[in-house]
């Protein structure tokens, strides 16, 4: 029985939190910045990669000095 007690009162503190989170703008706002602030992972490229290699088999060879 006591587990049902613990998912009941999550359910009711989630709720809670999501009714908050309706009539505050101001902490529906915060923490959308805190989401959108949070990054994992490796940064993104300042410039799309190429989708082919053809941009590599298009360069000029260098010529090796022997």
């Amino acid at each position: 029985m006591g587990q049902i007690e613990g998912i009941v009162l999550f359910s009711a503190i989630l709720l809670a939190l999501l009714v908050t989170l309706c009539f505050q703008r101001r902490l529906r706002d915060a923490l959308i910045e805190a989401i959108n602030s949070f990054r994992g992972g490796p940064p993104t490229a300042m410039h799309p990669s190429p989708s082919d290699d053809g941009a590599l088999l298009r360069r000029k060879s260098r010529k090796s000095e022997n």
